[in-house]
């Protein structure tokens, strides 16, 4: 989140297979490790190819959930050179099980074999702040900072290198994706949305006409759309065009999520949003609260969280969901506080396969 330094909690949504949400039906936790963590700013989140979670946060390093135990990966007295910066701003995982990171100086890849940490150092890349990163189908991982995109095969070759252009300008990226089709879509702060060509290796822009920057999206086959979420004209519904060239693309505003922004603005900045895959149900993180809409007739409907949500304004970052069908948001306020409805029916953890862990560092 740009310009703005957050303390981070994490808060666990869990639902049964229904197709309303109600405070019989949710329950909300607190991270059962959280006490555990160094600091409590908490950005982005990611399950492995494993079970486990991982968590980059801000100022206490890359760590490590089993359920159990947290372990840390940071510069500290122990490993004083381990990292450039503890700020951890991006993560994933590759085809190898390699974990790749971001920080606010530079990139780095995990080796789950022996949790060593390497540093992908080329020249131009070198001690930049990292915006954006992942990996895609092929095993290639695509990495973004200070207006350039950069490629990289699995073991760390860098593959290419493009400006991230909009309207000839350079702007940083706000997120990657890759759809079902494996197409790699990027979205700018500032700028608008590009797709990837492989056959031509270019940034080919789509016509963007909502008028505020895209942060992030996720495709919904059953809907034949996908869902944008913006910094400033809350989510949007994207159906892009055959030929890019045009200015057909249907971009249209969702006024669901726009209602009462004129007074509280921070509700149509979103960060992240996600469709479950248990209710089909779009929850979406603004920098005030977490919201939650029903999907009917290609529109956006509301659905009350106030009877299982913490009272009182939220800022919130980007959203997952792992393999048991838990939605999980690292937040600002509460710190901590769980919330239980039926609770002996619902998972409330998801239980990791049983790994030696590394020595925490």
């Amino acid at each position: 989140m740009k310009g703005i330094l957050l303390k981070y909690c994490i808060f666990v949504i869990s639902f049964l297979i229904t197709l309303s949400v109600s405070a019989q039906q949710v329950v909300v936790t607190e991270l059962p490790t959280q006490k555990l963590l160094p600091v409590a700013h908490i950005h982005h989140i990611l399950q492995d190819s494993e079970g486990y979670m991982w968590y980059a946060t801000e100022g206490g390093g890359l760590c490590r959930d089993n359920g159990y135990q947290i372990d840390v990966f940071r510069s500290d007295l122990n490993t004083p050179n381990l990292l450039s910066s503890n700020d951890i701003t991006c993560l994933t995982e590759d085809n190898n099980h390699h974990i790749w990171f971001g920080t606010k100086r530079g990139l780095y890849k995990l080796d789950k074999r022996n949790y060593s940490i390497t540093e992908i150092t080329n020249k131009e890349l070198q001690q930049q702040a990292i915006n954006a990163i992942r990996a895609i189908h092929d095993g290639t991982i695509w990495v973004a900072a200070d207006g350039m995109i950069y490629h990289y095969s699995n073991d760390s070759k860098l593959l290419g290198s493009y400006p991230s252009q909009w309207k000839g300008h350079k702007q940083n990226v706000s997120d990657f994706y890759e759809d079902s089709k494996h197409t790699l879509w990027i979205m700018q702060w500032w700028g608008g949305l590009l797709e990837y060509h492989p056959a031509t290796d270019h940034f080919l822009p789509h016509p963007w006409t909502c008028g505020a920057s895209p942060t992030q999206m996720i495709e919904d086959a059953q809907n034949n759309c996908y869902w944008i979420a913006t910094w400033g004209k809350g989510v949007v519904r994207f159906t892009p065009s055959a030929n890019i060239q045009t200015d057909t693309d249907n971009c249209t505003l969702q006024p669901a999520t726009l209602e009462g922004s004129e007074h509280n603005p921070h509700k149509s900045q979103i960060l992240g949003l996600l469709k479950d895959s248990r209710q089909g149900v779009l929850w979406v993180s603004a920098m005030n609260d977490l919201y939650a809409y029903q999907i009917i007739n290609n529109k956006l409907h509301p659905v009350s969280t106030e009877a299982f949500l913490p009272k009182g304004k939220k800022i919130l970052d980007r959203i997952i969901e792992d393999r048991s069908g838990n939605v999980w948001v690292p937040g600002y306020s509460p710190h901590s506080f769980i919330l239980s409805f039926d609770s002996n029916k619902i998972k409330r953890y998801p239980t990791p396969l049983c790994l030696p862990s590394p020595a925490t560092r």
